[in-house]
């Protein structure tokens, strides 16, 4: 008996939910957590409509495509991320693009 039968579907998922998004854990930690795949976990993501991370690259890369079009508060709010850390990620690779 896996800890989805055990505690309950219900449970389980808004427990993944907290995890995956308020802890920032990533599926494989969540899935060991609750014996069951990271496959599942990104069901349970699914079935309850949270979008997946994307990997930092690919967010920065997206990031400064949009950067000239919306304001740092916007990007913030778009990507979920702190408007400090936007305003990291385009410097960074401003930088980047001057050597």
């Amino acid at each position: 008996m896996n800890s989805i039968q055990k505690l309950g579907r219900t449970v389980v998922e808004k427990k993944v939910i907290q995890m995956y998004v308020m802890e920032k854990l990533g599926a494989p930690t969540i899935g060991k957590e609750f014996g069951i795949s990271k496959t599942e976990v990104y069901r349970i993501l699914e079935r309850n409509n949270i979008k997946r991370r994307q990997k930092k690259a690919l967010v920065a890369q997206e990031i400064m495509k949009l950067h000239k079009r919306m304001s740092i508060p916007e990007l913030s709010e778009h990507f979920g991320l702190q408007e400090k850390t936007i305003k990291i990620i385009i410097s960074q690779n401003e930088k980047e693009e001057l050597l």
